[in-house]
């Protein structure tokens, strides 16, 4: 029978034999069994000269399957393994003195690379590797390869490939013109090269991968060669960048909340004294991080609780803990101990409340990011997306649009997924369009030409985005109905001719106009008419942002996120962290 057994009131689990030569037990000393049923008849050797991972699994004693003990005719020893036949198959025909399998397709390399990456075959991941070069130069998939090496950061495939992206380039590969009728990046409307570059394999890239991409073309374009190539992988800038010094914060009990009852201690041996009735009713510290002393229950007054946090973090922890309980204390505001904070720090301690459930968590996170909404908008922006606050998300993607500053490093590119920076492209496009959009429709009434005023304002768009966002100083009208009478202005040295064929009426009201978004010099803040027609029209974009963005903008705090956060300090933490999600 080819089938197990379990009992006999479970059902009958299906198993074949795999394809050959892995479905005979010549020359085999044990059977692979994947999760869909399929059995491999391998050789140890083989996968032990392959791998670490089944060489170390080897050389532990491994039980016999139900199948070894029913039937006399497989007595091989059958080792479960939870992953697809499929990867499993082309990897062994990579190992094997057989021919190569077949792969071409961006997804079939990336799940081949994941199990190789999983068990520690070195020499697969090579092969892989070299594969990503040998696509045709003329392939719709580029982007889709691209994904694959910066998600396993494979630094010499990413290059390689983003260079065969250069419009001018693949047009000169013999056959490229047929094969691509349309050039896949439009320099004059960039937005349209965003979505034509991007596939939803690229979903979860780090988004300063993808930026660096965009930038890499769009210059190379330009220029007309391939100049130096930056590093495409996060990694590289990764192991760039500083790491960010950690604030320690002190804290003391109130004394009007009377003598601690516990103490908490830190893995790194920091002691908080506290108020277990505090920290019961803000959070569940107590429940989730309690950890008994090795020789059990402490005996000491107060009794000291082992937690599994850093100082630095459990320092804020309760410091929002006792901002909850104290009177008069207002979520929407940010504790005044805690304004010390970098983002980075503020984030990692957000973490560790979504870990706890501690109570108004959320809102310290947000007051947080409120506080550098307009100072590092795009920063505070991926912050917010990733960890699926959307409400600070959305007003940072004004801010963003606002200071024209989409197309600018932050370094938290390099930890935020792709799909949140391509929603703020999308969004970016649609907040610009609308106002192209009410050009038109306001140089047609006023008699003006809309396709050179767009012209204009596209040339001038940094002076037009500092009347949305208003500058330093405060002498500029601030708001997009200022902006949209500024674009509308530009046009007026080409009217003058025409002045004489206006009547008074018409040059009056043009006048009442101007002053209405023109700044006086005796005031140092511009008094703004009611809501235009710029500003309405602007409202609707911004609330449909996450009606239309939301699935890529929307998420909740990954296990791969945790871990590039915290790695960088406490990586006793990051593994602690990492088994979180499952519980939230």
């Amino acid at each position: 029978m080819n089938g197990t057994q379990a009992n006999s009131n479970a059902y009958t689990v299906q198993t074949v034999k795999a394809a050959p030569p892995f479905d005979t037990s010549q020359d085999a000393d044990i059977i692979l069994r994947t999760c869909d049923g399929q059995s491999f008849f391998v050789s140890k050797v083989i996968l032990s000269l392959s791998s670490s991972v089944f060489r170390d699994m080897f050389s532990v004693p491994q039980p016999t399957s139900s199948i070894t003990q029913q039937s006399q005719s497989q007595p091989l020893p059958v080792i479960e393994i939870s992953d697809h036949s499929f990867p499993l198959d082309c990897l062994l025909r990579l190992c094997y003195p057989v021919a190569d399998p077949a792969l071409f397709l961006a997804q079939d390399l990336d799940i081949c690379y994941r199990m190789a990456h999983k068990y520690e075959m070195s020499h697969c991941k090579d092969i892989i590797e070299q594969k990503l070069h040998s696509f045709p130069l003329y392939s719709h998939e580029l982007p889709s390869y691209f994904a694959v090496a910066c998600r396993w950061e494979l630094e010499r495939a990413a290059q390689s490939l983003s260079s065969w992206m250069v419009p001018y380039r693949k047009y000169d590969a013999p056959g490229a013109k047929e094969a691509i009728p349309h050039p896949p990046w439009d320099f004059d409307e960039p937005h349209i090269g965003v979505k034509t570059l991007y596939r939803e394999v690229m979903r979860d890239i780090p988004a300063g991968a993808f930026q660096r991409l965009l930038h890499f073309l769009r210059r190379t374009a330009i220029s007309g060669w391939i100049d130096d190539q930056p590093a495409m992988v996060s990694d590289a800038h990764r192991q760039l960048r500083a790491p960010e010094s950690l604030v320690s914060l002190s804290f003391r009990a109130p004394a009007r909340k009377g003598a601690p009852d516990l103490v908490l201690r830190t893995f790194d041996d920091v002691q908080f004294p506290a108020h277990s009735r505090i920290i019961s009713s803000a959070s569940t510290l107590l429940d989730l991080a309690f950890v008994r002393s090795p020789n059990g229950i402490s005996t000491a007054k107060p009794p000291v609780v082992d937690v599994a946090i850093d100082s630095t973090s459990l320092a804020p922890l309760l410091h929002i803990c006792y901002y909850i309980s104290s009177e008069g204390s207002d979520s929407h505001y940010l504790p005044p101990s805690l304004s010390g904070l970098s983002l980075r720090q503020a984030e990692r301690v957000y973490l560790q409340a979504v870990r706890h459930k501690v109570v108004r968590g959320r809102e310290f996170m947000v007051a947080r990011l409120k506080v550098d909404l307009f100072i590092h908008p795009l920063r505070v922006f991926l912050i917010a997306a990733r960890l699926g606050l959307g409400e600070v998300a959305s007003e940072a993607a004004v801010q963003v649009v606002h200071t024209n500053s989409a197309q600018t490093y932050d370094r938290e590119l390099e930890d935020t997924e792709a799909r949140h920076y391509f929603a703020l492209l999308e969004f970016q496009e649609r907040y610009l369009q609308t106002i192209v959009d009410l050009v038109h429709l306001e140089a047609e009434k006023r008699h003006l030409d809309g396709a050179a005023l767009v012209k204009t304002a596209q040339a001038r768009w940094s002076e037009v985005c500092e009347r949305m966002a208003g500058s330093a100083a405060g002498e500029v009208a601030q708001g997009p109905d200022a902006a949209l009478e500024y674009v509308l202005s530009l046009a007026e040295p080409a009217t003058k001719e025409k002045k004489s064929k206006k009547s008074s009426k018409v040059i009056a009201a043009r006048r009442e106009t101007k002053k209405t978004v023109r700044p006086t010099r005796k005031s140092s803040r511009t008094v703004m008419p009611p809501p235009g027609k710029a500003s309405l029209a602007l409202a609707k974009v911004d609330s449909s942002f996450y009606s239309a963005f939301g699935d890529q903008l929307i998420a909740s705090p990954s296990d791969q996120l945790l871990t590039r956060i915290m790695q960088d300090h406490h990586r006793p933490q990051a593994l602690y962290l990492c088994t979180f999600v499952a519980v939230v």
